[in-house]
């Protein structure tokens, strides 16, 4: 999962890259929010289309560092690190790698979908994404339980 996680960045910045490129070609009003059927439901500029990724990027290094250096914190403090916590550190970064790439493929299918004409988000995939949601998210329910 490790690997996955230091994935994330490089496809945002390939999104970014994209987005940069296809820039003038994407209608000056887009859909910013859109219903569970793929149909955009709120309307904004196309400039809006930038703030999904540096959130992303800031919200990925947030994560990373305190995945990374609250156990050694935890260690330092405690003089050892329990089971329970290593344990909800790996589901919350599996939580978090899913929400990634559900994210960027939403992002990114809405883009190239931008380029075509359609101001749309597939409804199944839309569907996937929101299924492996809630299974990584039980995933970290479950391990944030198993030791209580």
């Amino acid at each position: 999962m490790k690997w996955l996680n230091s994935v994330i960045p490089i496809l945002w910045g390939i999104a970014m890259i994209a987005l940069a490129i296809t820039y003038h070609h994407i209608p000056e009003t887009i859909g910013t929010h859109f219903n569970f059927t793929g149909q955009p439901d709120a309307f904004g500029s196309k400039r809006e289309l930038w703030i999904i990724p540096i959130v992303l990027l800031i919200v990925w290094f947030v994560i990373t560092v305190l995945v990374k250096y609250v156990p050694t914190l935890e260690k330092n403090m405690t003089g050892k690190r329990s089971k329970q916590s290593a344990s909800q550190s790996k589901g919350l970064v599996i939580l978090f790698v899913v929400i990634q790439l559900g994210v960027w493929l939403l992002y990114v299918s809405h883009l190239y979908l931008l380029l075509d004409g359609h101001d749309v988000i597939p409804m199944g995939l839309m569907l996937v994404v929101i299924a492996a949601v809630l299974i990584a998210f039980c995933y970290k329910v479950w391990t944030m339980f198993r030791f209580n």
